[in-house]
């Protein structure tokens, strides 16, 4: 583990999964906590170097999918993902971990389901101000079309508000049918939307934002996030976030996309957030 503090601000990761496992605000924890998974899990993926694909495919049908919780990168598209779950190793192995006064950066191993690494650098400034990287690298043979996905569990109740129209979004139970009709509804207001995760019930929303900014309201502690949207880029989902909403668990999950990048041997693509904290009403886009 690896702690950053600032007097506001304090941040714990975990080189598991490369993971931030808990993110504290003015003393408001804001990040849901997953069962972690067992020894023996993590064993199995770190010796695992000389699986074929079809042992691969057999070792996630038996983790299945690891509710580990806190703040990780995924990779777009899901529609790829080996047995419907997230890459193991680069959810689930054991990252490399550079640490400094105020810095972690988290080196994933090399994946051979995606041909790809990810590198997370988190780092937090003296005003509680946190800029967090996610790159991944083609460390494959061929080329690859893929998007950096930043997943965020969050505890309940929250309300997470994005620039933009409503009419810009929709409810994924409308293209997958294993998610049932919200009886939840999207918050109209002026030249923004609002996504309410307060309760346990299933569902999940995407939307395309007239520009980078999620402000997330948890008590009386706001969590600000800006990011840059590339309009006319495919995204996968055809969403440049995504909200979604437990019915099991208590969290919320705001997920912040990249477009899709397609990568030749070695080449590189980098998403950057800086995330900004205060007091309810402190932000003007609030």
């Amino acid at each position: 583990m690896a702690f950053l503090n600032s007097s506001s601000v304090q941040l714990e990761c975990d080189p598991v999964g490369g993971r931030i496992v808990s993110l504290c605000v003015h003393g408001q924890e804001f990040l849901w906590k997953g069962p972690d998974m067992s020894a023996q899990q993590a064993m199995e993926v770190g010796v695992s170097d000389t699986l074929s694909e079809a042992g691969w495919r057999a070792l996630k049908r038996r983790c299945g999918l690891r509710l580990l919780g806190g703040d990780r990168t995924w990779i777009a598209p899901e529609k790829e993902w080996w047995e419907k779950t997230p890459p193991l190793e680069l959810d689930s192995g054991r990252y490399a971990e550079q640490v400094t006064s105020d810095m972690v950066v988290m080196t994933s191993p090399a994946c051979r389901e995606t041909g790809l690494r990810v590198v997370r650098s988190v780092r937090l400034m003296p005003d509680g101000v946190v800029h967090l990287r996610e790159e991944i690298e083609n460390v494959s043979d061929k080329p690859v079309a893929r998007g950096i996905w930043n997943v965020s569990r969050i505890q309940r109740p929250f309300t997470v508000y994005f620039p933009g129209a409503i009419d810009q979004w929709r409810s994924y139970h409308l293209q997958d049918t294993t998610l049932p009709v919200p009886s939840v509804r999207l918050m109209g207001l002026t030249g923004k939307v609002g996504v309410p995760c307060i309760s346990k019930e299933c569902y999940k929303f995407g939307g395309m934002l007239s520009r980078g900014i999620a402000v997330l309201v948890k008590g009386d502690v706001v969590w600000e996030r800006e990011f840059k949207v590339y309009p006319g880029w495919t995204y996968a989902h055809c969403s440049m976030v995504e909200v979604f909403n437990s019915h099991l668990y208590d969290y919320g999950e705001v997920e912040v996309h990249s477009p899709i990048h397609l990568l030749g041997p070695g080449q590189r693509a980098v998403f950057d957030q800086q995330w900004r904290f205060g007091k309810n009403g402190e932000f003007s886009f609030y």
